[in-house]
């Protein structure tokens, strides 16, 4: 059984977030450490595909390691943009389920370097990206860079998805790595605010998305069981952008949604599911030395705790080296930028 934190702190003082509490319990035993297997597979799958293989190869699930150990998706469809701006996704649905994708960022250590120095870092206010987010009048901000690589592929997202026919009130489910968890956690919020039902999501090594205003309002409308965070032992993309890197005070600058599940080492070994402040000192915050994390990454990015999500279950690396080109059967006409 699952070891769970005994603290149940939270950053905002507002009332409606004292029931949080009660709700973060329950989802103790909601957590599905299986269904989370699964979403791991998923978000190693949307490395695969252009540029790393071809696109028919993913669209056809003949991707190797990632797609063999997830059977039965079908109607996939790879999103990429021209910029670069590493915005990869795909859409896809499995026993009459609709998914979406995320990949990660296809240069980790460059990217923790600019996270580490804000230059992804800077929040910006969502309702004037087209995303209405509000909590008791404070407008919601997240990572300006985050939020620019989500709207660059947003539309074509939703215009995916409707062609695959997955429509609003249907439910989606929503899933990502690293840069691909934070896209993953502003999507899951347009997509509720679009009139679709957001199933249980599973993200993996996602970092600091946005504010105090984000963090509230994506628990108050989503719910705590509808969105497991799962960390690993020294993974320093978790502690990125720090929780004051904007302002003297938490609330001016980042902090992480709700609920995390830590592992601290393998699947075996059981996950602790966390107080649900987003920031339990009992959970990922526990480790501190942050500089050797990063440098320990830096030095050999195989290596990194970033890329070990449900080891050992699951054999392969988060970032899609295990993935092959196995041809396709031609997959379907995308709608591209």
């Amino acid at each position: 059984m699952a070891a769970v934190s005994s603290s149940c702190w939270f950053g905002s003082p507002r009332v409606h977030l004292l029931l949080l509490c009660v709700t973060i319990r329950q989802a103790v035993s909601d957590y599905d450490e299986s269904e989370a297997l699964i979403h791991a597979y998923l978000a190693t799958a949307a490395y695969c595909g252009y540029p790393k293989t071809s696109q028919a190869s993913l669209e056809a699930w003949d991707c190797g390691p990632p797609c063999d150990n997830v059977p039965g998706m079908s109607d996939v469809r790879q999103i990429l943009t021209s910029d670069d701006n590493d915005a990869y996704a795909f859409v896809g649905k499995r026993d009459g389920q609709c998914y979406v994708s995320f990949r990660g960022t296809s240069d980790l250590a460059g990217w923790l370097t600019d996270l580490e120095s804000y230059n992804l870092a800077m929040l910006e206010n969502m309702s004037g990206q087209g995303i209405p987010c509000s909590d008791y009048g404070s407008e919601c901000r997240v990572g300006k860079g985050f939020m620019d690589n989500y709207n660059s592929i947003s539309a074509f997202i939703r215009g995916n998805l409707t062609a695959i026919g997955c429509l609003p009130p249907m439910g989606v489910t929503v899933t990502g790595h690293s840069l691909g968890a934070a896209e993953a956690g502003i999507a899951m919020y347009d997509l509720f605010q679009r009139g679709y039902k957001i199933k249980p999501t599973f993200t993996f090594g996602q970092p600091r998305v946005g504010d105090q205003a984000w963090a509230d309002a994506f628990a108050r409308d989503l719910g705590a069981n509808t969105s497991y965070r799962i960390t690993y032992h020294k993974d320093p993309v978790v502690h990125l952008p720090f929780l004051h890197s904007q302002g003297n005070e938490e609330h001016h600058g980042f902090v992480h949604l709700s609920t995390e599940v830590f592992y601290i080492g393998t699947v075996a070994g059981g996950p602790e599911i966390c107080d649900g402040s987003g920031e339990d000192p009992e959970c990922s915050d526990r480790f501190k030395d942050f500089p050797l994390m990063l440098l320990a990454c830096l030095w050999d990015v195989s290596k990194c705790d970033h890329l070990k999500y449900m080891t050992a279950v699951k054999t392969i690396p988060m970032d899609g080296s295990s993935c092959t080109d196995g041809g396709g059967r031609g997959g379907l006409v995308d709608i591209v930028v």
